[in-house]
């Protein structure tokens, strides 16, 4: 067992602004991994504020020097009932895993830890990534609310603005010739929900976009004003101008593919996720008011039992946006 942890450091604003689970959370993990952990990221709808309910788990990325002191430490905590080997296997295949982490006695909503190495998420969040999974939710507001030590909070740091950079490698191209900011941000949002199986409804993208309208139109402003020149995007009055075609083969693929390898993921969410099938029905419930109800035989043997209720569950879904790859905007 590691020794206590120090109380949790905050990199960004003041203590209040990390929700008490979250706190809770990264304590355990600084306790469970000692020096292998690293980073710490906060995201998603506790950090938005987009209608969390009290089933909505707060939203981390856990970056490690070692997969397997981490899960020994959540073993002996009796935070995760897989053994250690198996999750470090499973980290190997479609990283990251995905844990659910709650505090004993606690009846909260605990926390969705996303782990994976940090070499292997500056990889994700860089231009030679093999699909879109980290990106799509981190070049959203984030907050960094653990780091070991500076040079590990530079390298995060670089990563995520590397993966905001890298927009212009594909945002431009599903805009009109002229857009501002706003229009950005949104199609950027559009298209990241589009391209994996989201229990989502179609005005979940603009909710999520106002929540953080202020982050998004500041950072995003500051890359096209800086980087946008030398990816065919110049500044017209208020606005942008596109100077490129349409959306490139490569990145046709990379959407294809990134769909394929995030709807790949659920299958594995199934062994490191506990109870992960709750997860889900409470959060299609959340998100379009959907009720299901799960027996035990669809508990027992959900890969067979469960195709009707996710037809179902598509059927409500069926005004989730999906996007095409033709350069066309949508007001």
């Amino acid at each position: 067992m590691h020794p206590q942890p120090d109380p949790l450091p905050t990199t960004e604003g003041d203590a209040s602004a990390v929700p008490e689970n979250v706190r809770a959370c990264v304590t355990s993990l600084r306790r469970a991994a000692g020096e292998e952990l690293l980073g710490v990221i906060f995201f998603g709808s506790q950090l938005l504020r987009t209608s969390p309910d009290r089933h909505s788990a707060a939203d981390l990325f856990v970056l490690v020097e070692d997969h397997r002191a981490l899960y020994v430490g959540l073993r002996e905590q009796a935070l995760v009932r897989r053994r250690p080997g198996l999750l470090r296997a499973l980290n190997q295949l479609l990283s990251p895993n995905v844990l659910w982490l709650r505090q004993k006695g606690d009846d909260g909503p605990g926390c969705k830890c996303f782990v994976m190495l940090l070499d292997d998420f500056e990889h994700a969040m860089s231009s030679r990534a093999r699909d879109h999974f980290c990106k799509g939710r981190l070049t959203q507001q984030v907050k960094i609310v653990f780091s070991k030590d500076e040079a590990t909070s530079t390298r995060i740091g670089r990563s995520l603005e590397l993966a905001r950079r890298d927009s212009l490698g594909w945002v431009p191209s599903y805009l009109p010739l002229s857009f501002t900011v706003a229009d950005y941000c949104l199609r950027m949002l559009e298209v990241s929900f589009a391209n994996e199986i989201r229990p989502e409804t179609r005005d979940r993208v603009r909710v999520v976009c106002e929540a953080q309208r202020e982050y998004l139109s500041t950072a995003y402003r500051a890359v096209l004003e800086q980087a946008g020149p030398a990816m065919g995007v110049a500044r017209q009055g208020d606005g942008f101008v596109r100077l490129s075609s349409a959306v490139t083969s490569p990145r046709r693929m990379y959407f294809r593919v990134s769909r394929l390898r995030a709807t790949l993921r659920w299958l594995k969410y199934m062994l490191t996720y506990e109870d992960w099938l709750d997860y889900v029905v409470h959060k299609v419930h959340r998100r379009t008011g959907l009720e299901l109800t799960i027996s035990n035989a669809e508990r027992r043997l959900p890969l067979l039992l469960l195709w009707p209720k996710f037809f179902r569950v598509l059927g409500a879904l069926r005004e989730t946006p999906r996007v095409d790859h033709k350069p066309e905007f949508r007001a």
